[in-house]
């Protein structure tokens, strides 16, 4: 927990690319190739009193720009309310923070997405960027991933199973075809979020089976796996071999 006063923020973004398919490759660094769908935070600061820090998950309501525009609007909402000292991302400086601040354009045009921009941009660069990754490189060197981190600080892997939840999902057409893991998977999300966002959307066609409320916790589950553990990770830097 914060013992030193400082306002500190995890957050991972989750995205879909609507125009792709799941064995399609996106340039990663062209906001073009992607949508916020959804982000996990997790604050730890003074008044926290020792507590866990709080957790949080904002998604998408429906597919569509008017949507995503909204979902960054939330968000926006939330850091400005948090105010961090530090925000704290696994790869953030590379995906997470680039896709937050130029999004808004893009779901958007003229001043709003303009000015949305403009308060992302103002509030992420307000606070220091802790980039686990950054670390995790240093110390493992380059190509360790979060899971990989997780494991070697032994802080607890959570994997989420897809046998666990009745989410009725035809895995085999959502997901890339060399998929071969029992549990969700990065590569999953954009699949399962973009056919959970148009069950759940009265204004479109389903894209295939989905049972809403198991669907929605399983993709929770996910999010949640990863973002409580940046915190904690974020006190144990500089990482040691």
């Amino acid at each position: 927990m914060s013992s030193s006063g400082t306002r500190r923020l995890a957050l991972d973004i989750e995205t879909i690319s609507p125009h792709l398919t799941p064995d399609d490759d996106p340039d990663w660094e062209d906001p073009e190739d992607f949508q916020l769908a959804a982000i996990g935070l997790a604050y730890d600061g003074p008044e926290a009193g020792g507590r866990l820090p709080r957790t949080q998950i904002l998604t998408r309501r429906a597919p569509g720009l008017a949507s995503e525009l909204d979902l960054l609007r939330r968000i926006n909402a939330e850091l400005w309310a948090y105010q961090p000292d530090e925000i704290v991302t696994y790869a953030g400086d590379f995906f997470d923070l680039p896709m937050l601040k130029k999004r808004p354009v893009y779901a958007a045009d003229g001043p709003a997405g303009d000015g949305l921009a403009g308060d992302l941009k103002t509030i992420i660069e307000s606070a220091e960027s802790v980039d686990l990754g950054d670390f995790a490189a240093e110390a493992y060197g380059y190509g360790t991933g979060l899971d990989d981190l997780i494991q070697h600080q032994e802080v607890g892997l959570r994997r989420t199973f897809f046998d666990d939840y009745t989410h009725e999902l035809d895995l085999q057409r959502i997901r890339p075809t060399d998929a071969d893991t029992d549990y969700v998977d990065s590569g999953d999300i954009p699949g399962i979020m973009e056919t959970w966002l148009h069950a759940r959307s009265d204004s479109h066609d389903d894209i295939g089976p989905c049972n809403l409320e198991h669907t929605e916790r399983m993709l929770s589950d996910y999010i949640l796996g990863d973002i409580e553990h940046l915190i904690t990770l974020s006190h144990r830097i500089p990482f040691s071999e």
